[in-house]
């Protein structure tokens, strides 16, 4: 693999081996009126088929350091305190985003392990994605059903969207009837 150069991610098309809720999976992801480019993200918790389908995702909120690496990246970083200040938690209607599951195919791995070797195709080394299916993030993220101790989940940091603005609500969503004008 290469791994001089900057961090390259491809989407991944192999939407398989996923772990519960997505967790840890890295993705790209923006708005759909494309206000913001491409951010990337670490998933905490992905729920599609609720009333109003969400995901929880760590965006990352660091520097790029010289040849695309990203701050977070450092052969020190093992655990999740070590590189927690480079994310911020955050929620979205799955409506409100495109969301796309990526594989890294060069530059140092953000991830603390090799970059897959199924994502070089050995017949002509060329680029793929991976056969295992999206990257999943290491050290693990933070889980928001075991969120340690409080200094580890600051919700203060938490984006939320206005879920009472109906506006933001998908066009399938119905006011219950104590939304309504009496």
């Amino acid at each position: 693999m290469y791994i001089n150069g900057p961090v390259t991610l491809i989407e991944s098309s192999q939407l398989c081996l996923f772990p519960q809720l997505c967790f840890g999976n890295v993705c790209v992801f923006r708005s759909c009126n494309h206000e913001t480019g491409w951010k990337l993200g670490i998933i905490q918790n992905l729920f599609p088929l609720n009333k109003l389908p969400l995901v929880w995702l760590f965006s990352w909120s660091g520097e790029i350091l010289c040849l695309g690496k990203p701050s977070f990246t450092s052969p020190n970083s093992c655990t999740w305190n070590d590189v927690k200040s480079n994310f911020m938690l955050e929620s979205h209607i799955l409506s409100n985003i495109e969301l796309i599951f990526v594989n890294q195919i060069h530059g140092e791995s953000i991830c603390n392990d090799p970059i897959c070797p199924t994502t070089l195709y050995a017949d002509d080394g060329g680029v793929q994605c991976s056969l295992f299916g999206p990257n999943i993030f290491f050290p693990d993220v933070l889980s928001a059903w075991n969120p340690g101790t409080p200094e580890l989940f600051n919700f203060s940091s938490m984006k939320l969207e206005h879920f009472h603005d109906m506006s933001s609500l998908p066009v399938t969503y119905v006011k219950h009837k104590s939304q309504c004008c009496a």
